[in-house]
Formats: C-alpha cells, sequence, structure tokens
C-alpha cells in the first residue's frame, strides 16, 4: 500500500518521526510553519518525537530550548509538563539517571506534579524493554491498546508494505513460563482458523525475549466503541450476532473455547461499498452510519484476543488453575464464576453471545451499576432482568432467544454455537423459532408479518366483532406496571445526575411503583450508589416517622458521598434538616471528621436556617483549609454547596490569600472562593484587588469587573497620588529605613495597581497620571512593571505613545511593553505593535526613550540599526551629575547609559511579590556616588577604554 494513498492515515508526529528516521533532520519551525491547522497538542506530539530523535542522536535539547522558540505552544502547563517528563524519562534512557532536584531547580513550579508522575511511571513500568520496541522488518507508529499482559501497537511489515497489529508480550523476557506459553496458544489457536469473521493472524515470532504475533488491523474499531451505551434495532443486532455465532461454531469444532467474549474483543473491519466494490467502506461517524453499514454488510465483525482460550481436546494441562476465574465479569458464564471447569465448553461462549446481545438490545450491559462482587454473585445466581421489561419493542422470539443463551444450567442453552446461529436465521427470516413451542398466536402473528394484506382483513373482522374492551383495560395496566419497573430498575443503574429527572414523575409515589421499589432494595447492597437511588425515592412516599430513619440513614451516607451524590443529597435532605441538624453538628464540631468529611457535612448544614451565623465561626478556619486541599476541579461545586456561609469563610480566606506559607495554586483558588463569596461587594474585593500578586488579581478580576461599585472603589484609591519625603529616610536606624521604606512601596503598589484597573474600566486618564514625571518615580516604576502581568492591553500604551506630549509618559510606556513577557498576541496584533514601535523609534530624539527602545530590541519590537544616533561626555556627567533623577545619554560608540545618583536602595524581596519567601531579608543599601548602567551589552573592550579614563 502507498504511505500516500488517501486510504493510509499518519499523524503528523509519525509524519515527523519518519522523516527523522530517512535522515533528513526537519526543522520544527518549517514543519509547523507549513501545517497551520494542527492544534496545540499535535504541535506539541511534533515536538515530543523531535526531543526524542535528537535525544537518540546524540544531539540532546534541553526543554527550555522549546520554551524560547516555541512558547505558543508551551503555553498550557499540561503540554508544558508532558515535555518535561519526556526529557526526564530520556534522560534514563540515554544518559546517567536523571536527578530530580536538577529538574526541581529548573522546573520549581511544577516539581510536585513530575515528582507523581516519576514515582507512577517507576511503579508502574519497573521494566521498559517494550517502551522502545524494534521488531525486525516492521515499522510501529504507536500503540492502539494496552491490556494487563500485553500491548498492541500499530506497525507496517516493510516488505509486504501491511498495515498490521503488532500485539507483543508485555513482561517480555521477565514473563512467567504459563503467561508465555498462554500467549503462544492464542497464536496457535488463531493461525488454525480460516473465517471471514475472525481475526487472522499473519506473522508469529520473537524477538530479544518479546513473542509476538501480527494480526489484521482493524480499521473500525471495536463493537464496544460503536454502540456504548446504545441500544440497536432487533434485526440489525440479530444479524450480526448470528455472523459472530456462526464463527464461534467454527472455533468450536476445533477443539477452542474463546472463555472471554465481550464487545472490546470484536473488532471491526470495513466491507466493501454497494457502490464501489472494490473500494473498502469508510470507517462509520456516527451510529445511523454503523447500523446502516451493518445492515450492507459494508462493516464487518470478526472475533480477537484468544489469550484465555482453552483447548478441549488437548493432552497438556490447562493454562490457567482449575479454580481460576477466566474472563470479564459482564459477559462470564455462571460455571466461570462458580470455577467450575469442566463445565467450561462451547455453551460459555453461547452464553457470552447471549450477553453481547442483551447488551446490543437494551444499550445496557447485564448487571450495570453493580459492584464487580455483587455483579458475580448475580451470574452465580442467574438473577437476569427479561431485555424486554427495559425495552418494550424488542420482540418476543429475541428475546427468548437471548434468555436461552443466559440459562444458568449450561445443558438448557443452545448445545451448540451452530443452533443459535439457526434460530436467529429463522427470527430474521419471520419463521418459529426452535428455542420454545409457538402458539397459536405467535405463529399467527408471524404469519401475519409475511402476509400483511390478507391479515389486515382478518383482523379488521375479528375487530368489528370481538368484545376487547376488558381485554384492552387489562393489556394497559400490564403494559403500565412493565413500564413501573422499567424505571424502578432504571433508577437503582442510573448515573446520579439523571436521579432528579426519575424522582419527579408520578410512578415513585404509585402503589405499583412502592412494591417495585421495595422489591429491587432486597437486591441490592446497603450504602452504594444503587441503594442511595431507591432510598431517595422511598423518602418521597414513606410517612413521617419510617422516613425519618431513611432521612438518618442518607446522612450517614453523606460523608462518604462523591460530589455529584453529595449536591443531590443535600437537596433532598433541606426538608429534614430540622431533626437531623443536632447530630450533623456534634459530627462537625466533635466528631473529628476528615477534611472531605467536614466539606460534606457544612454543605449541608449550611442550609440550616435556625442555626445562628455565629455557630461557624469555630469551623472556619478548617473548612478553608480544607477548601485548598479539595480537588481544583471540585472548587466550583463546594463554593455553590456552601455559598449560604460563604461570608463566613471570607475572613480565613483572606488570611490565605494573603499568607506567603501557602502555594500559589491554592492562593489563588482562595482569589475565586473570596470572588464567588463577596457576592459583587466591591468594599471587599477592591482592597484585596490591589494587594494581590498578579496571579491573584488576575483569578479576582472577573469578580471586580462585575461589582456594582468598583470603579468608586478604585477612583478613591487614586485620589491623591504618594509622594514620600526622601529627606525624611535619612534618619533613624537601618531597619527603621526598611520599615518605612517597605510601607512606602505597598502604599505605591496599591496606587499603581488601582490606576492600572481603572484604565482596564477605560478610565485612561488615571494611567496617564501615574507614568508622569513627579519628585518620587515609585508609583511610576510600580505601574510599568505590573501593567503586563495584570493584563492591560497594550492598545492602551500605544494609544498613550501616540497622543502624549510628555516624554516621560511615552518613555514609560515603552518600557511597559517590554514587561509583557510571554505575550499571547497573534501575529496580526504583533505586526501593529511592531509597526507603531518602528515609526515610533524613526522619529525618535530623546535619550531616555532611546533607551526603551533598545531594550525592546532585545524583544524583536524595533530595529535598533533605525535608531537615530547622539553623542554625549557621559564621563562628564557622571563625575559632575546635575540631576537628582536619572538621565539617558548616549556614548560615541552608541553604548546607550543610565546615569542614576547617590541614595539608599532597599535589596530583598518584599512581602506582596510573587512566590515570596518568609526567610528573605530585605536590607539597605548606600551608594556613594553616582553610577551608570548600561542598557545594552558593554564589552570588555569598552569597560577597559571607560576605566582608563
Amino acid at each position: 500500500m502507498d504511505p500516500d494513498d488517501s486510504s493510509f492515515s499518519i499523524t503528523p508526529a509519525e509524519e515527523f518521526y519518519q522523516a527523522w528516521r530517512r535522515g533528513q533532520q526537519p526543522s520544527v519551525a518549517s514543519f509547523l510553519g507549513n501545517r497551520p491547522q494542527l492544534t496545540v497538542w499535535q504541535q506539541a506530539s511534533v515536538l515530543r518525537v523531535d526531543q526524542r530523535c535528537r535525544w537518540e542522536d546524540g544531539h540532546p535539547l534541553a526543554v527550555e530550548h522549546y520554551m524560547e522558540r516555541y512558547p505558543q505552544v508551551l503555553a498550557d502547563d499540561e503540554v508544558l509538563l508532558d515535555l518535561i517528563f519526556a526529557e526526564f524519562l530520556l534522560r534514563d534512557r540515554h544518559a546517567p539517571p536523571a536527578d530530580l532536584n536538577e529538574f526541581e531547580h529548573r522546573f520549581p513550579q511544577y516539581i510536585a506534579t513530575l515528582k507523581q508522575q516519576v514515582g507512577l511511571h517507576r511503579l508502574l513500568d519497573e521494566t521498559t524493554e517494550t517502551s522502545e520496541l524494534h521488531v525486525p522488518g516492521y515499522e510501529i507508529f504507536g500503540t492502539i491498546a494496552r491490556g494487563g499482559t500485553s500491548v498492541v501497537y500499530r506497525a507496517r511489515h516493510i516488505a509486504l508494505e501491511r498495515d498490521v497489529a503488532l500485539k507483543v508480550l508485555s513482561a517480555g523476557p521477565h514473563s512467567s513460563g504459563s503467561l508465555r506459553q498462554r500467549f503462544l496458544s492464542e497464536a496457535s489457536g488463531i493461525a488454525q482458523l480460516r473465517h471471514p469473521n475472525v481475526v487472522m493472524i499473519h506473522d508469529v515470532g520473537q524477538y530479544q525475549g518479546h513473542p509476538y504475533m501480527a494480526l489484521e488491523l482493524a480499521d473500525c474499531g471495536t463493537l464496544a466503541t460503536a454502540f456504548a451505551g446504545q441500544a440497536l434495532p432487533s434485526n440489525t443486532a440479530a444479524q450480526l450476532i448470528a455472523s459472530l455465532a456462526e464463527a464461534m461454531h467454527a472455533v468450536h469444532q476445533l477443539g477452542i473455547v474463546h472463555r472471554d467474549l465481550k464487545p472490546s474483543n470484536v473488532l471491526l473491519f470495513s466491507g466493501p461499498s454497494p457502490e464501489r466494490s472494490d473500494v473498502a467502506g469508510d470507517q462509520p461517524n456516527t451510529l445511523l452510519d454503523a447500523k446502516s453499514a451493518f445492515e450492507q454488510q459494508r462493516l464487518i465483525p470478526k472475533v480477537s484476543d484468544f489469550g484465555l482460550a482453552k483447548f478441549l481436546q488437548s493432552t497438556t494441562a490447562d493454562l490457567t488453575q482449575s479454580g481460576d476465574m477466566i474472563g470479564t465479569p459482564a459477559y462470564m458464564a455462571p460455571e466461570q464464576v462458580t470455577g467450575n471447569g469442566p463445565a467450561v465448553g462451547p455453551p460459555t461462549d453461547v452464553y457470552a453471545l447471549g450477553a453481547i446481545l442483551y447488551e446490543l438490545l437494551t444499550g445496557i450491559p447485564l448487571y450495570s451499576g453493580r459492584s464487580p462482587f455483587d455483579a458475580l454473585r448475580a451470574v452465580a445466581r442467574g438473577i437476569i432482568t427479561p431485555p424486554r421489561q427495559l425495552v418494550r419493542r424488542i420482540p418476543r422470539d429475541l428475546e427468548t432467544i437471548c434468555m436461552k443463551c443466559l440459562e444458568l444450567d449450561p445443558a438448557r442453552r443452545y448445545a451448540t454455537a451452530g443452533e443459535l446461529t439457526n434460530d436467529l436465521t429463522h427470527f430474521l427470516q419471520k419463521r418459529p423459532i426452535s428455542a420454545r413451542p409457538s402458539s397459536w398466536w405467535q405463529r399467527g402473528k408471524l404469519w401475519a408479518r409475511r402476509r400483511p394484506t390478507t391479515a389486515l382483513l382478518l383482523a379488521s373482522l375479528a375487530v368489528l366483532i370481538a368484545a376487547a374492551c376488558g381485554f384492552w383495560r387489562w393489556h394497559l395496566l400490564r403494559e403500565r406496571n412493565h413500564d413501573i419497573h422499567a424505571q424502578v430498575k432504571m433508577l437503582a443503574a442510573s448515573n446520579t445526575m439523571a436521579v432528579p429527572n426519575i424522582l419527579s414523575q408520578t410512578f415513585v409515589k404509585s402503589s405499583a411503583g412502592e412494591r417495585f421499589i421495595e422489591e429491587e432494595m432486597a437486591g441490592v447492597s446497603p450504602f452504594t450508589s444503587a441503594w442511595m437511588h431507591l432510598q431517595l425515592a422511598r423518602l418521597r412516599y414513606t410517612s413521617e416517622k419510617p422516613a425519618m430513619v431513611i432521612a438518618k440513614e442518607l446522612a450517614q451516607y453523606l460523608e462518604s458521598a462523591n460530589p455529584d451524590e453529595v449536591e443531590l443529597l443535600v437537596t433532598e435532605l433541606k426538608p429534614w434538616l430540622s431533626q437531623l441538624s443536632g447530630e450533623l453538628w456534634n459530627r462537625l464540631q466533635s466528631g473529628n471528621p476528615s477534611s472531605e468529611e467536614r466539606l460534606r457535612l457544612a454543605s449541608l448544614l449550611s442550609h440550616d436556617t435556625s442555626a445562628p451565623i455565629e455557630r461557624w465561626s469555630p469551623v472556619a478556619s478548617m473548612l478553608a483549609n480544607d477548601l485548598m486541599n479539595a480537588n481544583p476541579l471540585e472548587i466550583p461545586r463546594w463554593a455553590r454547596l456552601l455559598s449560604p456561609i460563604g461570608t463566613q469563610l471570607i475572613a480565613p480566606l483572606t488570611l490565605i490569600f494573603q499568607s506567603g506559607e501557602y502555594l500559589t495554586t491554592q492562593r489563588g483558588t482562595a482569589s475565586v472562593l473570596i470572588g464567588e463569596f463577596a457576592q459583587g461587594n466591591a468594599s471587599t474585593l477592591v482592597p484585596l484587588l490591589i494587594d494581590a500578586t498578579p496571579s491573584q488579581y488576575l483569578a479576582l478580576w472577573p469578580y471586580v469587573v462585575a461589582a456594582p461599585n468598583a470603579l468608586n472603589e478604585l477612583l478613591d484609591v487614586v485620589k491623591q497620588r504618594p509622594v514620600d519625603d526622601q529627606n525624611a529616610w535619612t534618619n533613624g536606624s537601618e531597619q527603621q529605613w526598611i520599615e518605612m521604606r517597605t510601607q512606602r512601596d505597598r502604599r505605591h503598589r496599591r496606587y499603581a495597581i488601582a490606576a492600572i484597573a481603572l484604565a482596564q474600566l477605560e478610565h485612561v486618564d488615571s494611567l496617564k497620571g501615574v507614568l508622569a514625571e513627579s519628585p518620587d518615580n515609585s508609583v511610576r516604576s510600580l505601574t510599568i512593571e505590573l501593567a503586563g502581568p495584570l493584563g492591560l492591553s497594550p492598545s492602551h500604551l500605544l494609544s498613550l505613545l501616540e497622543t502624549s506630549a510628555d516624554g516621560v509618559q511615552r518613555q514609560a510606556a515603552l518600557l511597559a511593553l517590554g514587561h509583557y513577557t510571554r505575550p499571547k498576541w497573534h501575529e496580526a496584533e504583533m505586526a501593529v505593535i511592531r509597526n507603531a514601535l518602528q515609526s515610533h523609534a524613526t522619529q525618535c530624539h530623546d535619550a531616555g526613550e532611546r533607551a526603551a527602545l533598545l531594550w525592546l530590541a532585545n524583544h524583536n519590537y524595533v530595529d535598533p540599526a533605525r535608531l537615530p544616533s547622539a553623542t554625549s561626555d557621559v564621563e562628564e556627567d557622571l563625575r559632575q551629575p546635575t540631576s537628582t533623577h536619572p538621565i539617558y545619554m548616549t556614548t560615541s560608540q552608541r553604548q546607550l547609559l543610565v546615569i542614576c545618583p547617590a541614595g539608599t536602595v532597599a535589596m530583598g524581596s518584599p512581602p506582596y511579590e510573587e512566590d515570596h519567601e518568609d526567610d528573605e531579608i530585605v536590607h539597605a543599601v548606600i551608594i556613594s556616588q553616582a553610577f551608570a548602567l548600561s542598557a545594552t551589552e558593554v564589552t570588555v573592550e569598552q569597560f577597559l577604554r571607560y576605566s582608563t579614563n
């Protein structure tokens, strides 16, 4: 097959890998540039292939290389972490073992997650031979599936140009003898078969201790993926099972019992299209397409995976222990569950075919919603709900065939899969089946389907003369009871999210509904999801006293419920909260519950309107800490459940928000929760916003924007710009100076953040004010530094650059643009920014603006060669400074210098900075003379020439 043929599709990563293997060493930038339609994950997979190939060729590149060159691909933390983890694994394979300490130094923000991934990898993948598997004669493209003992790869037989599924024993040389023998027996069993509905084997071999077999490659997935959770039309399901039964009859005639038939072991292959018999049929994209494909025989099912097969005529011992349970619970026959090895035979596979037919007809696997133990117990007892009780449209004959396959006693099932094929064929041809003697009524209905015109005339005559009123009433009652029984079973087996809708239906309080609910309760285990669903129904129709007992049991179940169930239980138990609250409060305050249990109890008690709000004070701090340790994906749910007491949690959440002892992610979570609980209160949100780190600011900002009075609160902050007397700091000790400086910086930082927030609310005049020259430029410097991290649109800065007549404001706007780290602008936006800056650069003659433009040149915003030159005697200005503020000068060598006056500088990290650590010491450094800082790189020759002067 030609790889360029339209029927052969490979991923971009595979295409890039093949280019590497051909010795082309492709360029990642060119490869991605020629494929703009690729998603971020597809681009990331190309980066991983390039990373792996370079390590294998002995020219490795660090993750930082990709971060610098492809920031738009690695902007997502999950994608970046994937690349970091890949480098760790490559280091283990191609160099001395990787050191987590090194990765902690390089990527401190990801080290916790990386350690978890490494630990899990080492636990589950102690041997890595198959992860870099090379089988002679095959080119491996990727993993199709991974099981408990083997891995299936998508591969290509190079000589025959044939796509295959390459199944390899995972443990390889480390596998046990029985496991290797079972693998080889599977290959031997398949090799004997030649049937259109059994997967064909092309090759068997062993390489470097890894047994392998090459099988047909399924191009349409599996039966499990094609029809998961969907009921098929009766004829389509019968036709499909008839094909599989015919195949299994051929298998049984060779003395082989599969023992693990299930939808995931039935592969789907495309057959010839009616319109184009010479071209393979397209893979169905929808359930409707798949049904049509089966009916037109364009989708062919084939049985696969004989790894657990039993050879009836073999003289060697069975490869599994006689008492082992072999198979998958939902499709296991009773004799497999009880470990009755001698009873396992062709009827065992007939049972599995019946289980698959049951699932195709109803859309629900046998024993759905039960725990594995309960399911096995039900199989052993033969407890099965007839499919017509779940789906009334299933024909009775097809139900009879299905139930005969699922008989508890193997002797009462079809003796062979061939008998099952015959009965299914009779059903499809509308002929009587052999599963039971057909009554005159059944024979009449089948005859009527074959001769509808004659039957219609006879039926019309019968309707005219029959007194059917009593029968009709009885029939309606029976149908209604069938529907109610099916709804009760659906209630027990449904997902929790669907339960409120089912509980709202009228059957719950009907006498039949009550009876069926009580019957169903007898078959479920206590304190399971099915038990909880049925208890909620009983709570609605039971009288008050017994209902109180049920409510207490449900409140006890609440402590171990999953988040979906907690939300449902809170809603249903609210009417009983007045009777339950006393015991629940005792468990919350004195029962020493775990973190998750405390959140669940608080979710229900938060709706206790009789409790004074002060009662939450002793547990508010614990609940705030519990929320920090909760699954981040569940935070919105907990916020909804705890919203009635949200105002009581704001104070402890604020302490977390301000504390440096918590992780950045936890402080971000606290920001979101404060925003949720503040309910648009600007007087609560704005003080926190102007004290926030950039990540906290971005989390709070959507709530501030929605607050009605946010603009006025921010305007109050910027009414008067803080200006401090520098001379007042010269008196006192160094510690006093540092404290005064820290307080001053905090005031100035709040002012700068408020001004940026007002600019984001289109109050742009505040931005002009803070960027103007003043006796103390701290506010200006902080605004420059924070504008980008706080998400201010660059259009505000470009507008200021274009319209302002103040050179200081223009210089500040340029400097602020340089603080937009890793900008996420589109290429069109980037082009507008570059054009505006380049246009400004050609007309710029101010030394301070030139300094800012030279700095931006390092970010490829402007071309430094196009900046106008200027000369100045910098050395003289440095010896005799004429200003107490920084002066910008350009030397004759086009070296731009910032001349700074003498003064006192605070060193160290202030508490409000991102990732500040409490052990960092803020201290003062006095610089007694003027000094110069270069805005661009200084060469050794320039420094020596300057120092001799």
